[in-house]
């Protein structure tokens, strides 16, 4: 029985500790009603991550720079996802509602079309006490 009380308290303890954050920053506190989210998908030498810009990333910020400012971290290491919709379900838990998506799409001197990743434009919920 100890054993069992010893285990149950270390799985609740586990989930307690886990702080989702973004520029050392938790998720459910940004100062910002609205975030864009980007998911960059696993590639040969990364795992997928999201960027989340909620206002902190000068322009012309990219690599390494990029990635200290706007990547979710989980106890201070990238938190990564299986898939866009894995993603989408923690931001959904973690208080944000997806408002729109949208894809940046451009063209060259020769009409060539280059489209972007996919963005996500997430509304903070605030949740009321009043019922």
């Amino acid at each position: 029985m100890k054993h069992f009380i010893y285990i149950l308290t270390f799985l609740i303890s586990s989930q307690l500790i886990q702080a989702q954050e973004v520029n050392q920053i938790s998720l459910k506190d940004l100062p910002a009603k609205y975030i864009v989210v980007e998911f960059q998908p696993k590639t040969l030498f990364t795992s997928s991550y999201l960027l989340i810009d909620y206002g902190q990333i000068p322009a012309l910020t990219f690599g390494k720079k990029l990635k200290d400012l706007a990547v979710v971290k989980e106890n201070n290491e990238e938190k990564r996802f299986n898939s866009e919709i894995e993603a989408l379900n923690f931001l959904a838990f973690n208080g944000y509602k997806l408002f729109e998506s949208f894809q940046n799409i451009t063209t060259d001197v020769d009409n060539n079309v280059q489209a972007g990743s996919r963005k996500f434009l997430f509304e903070k919920i605030e949740i009321s006490n009043t019922q």
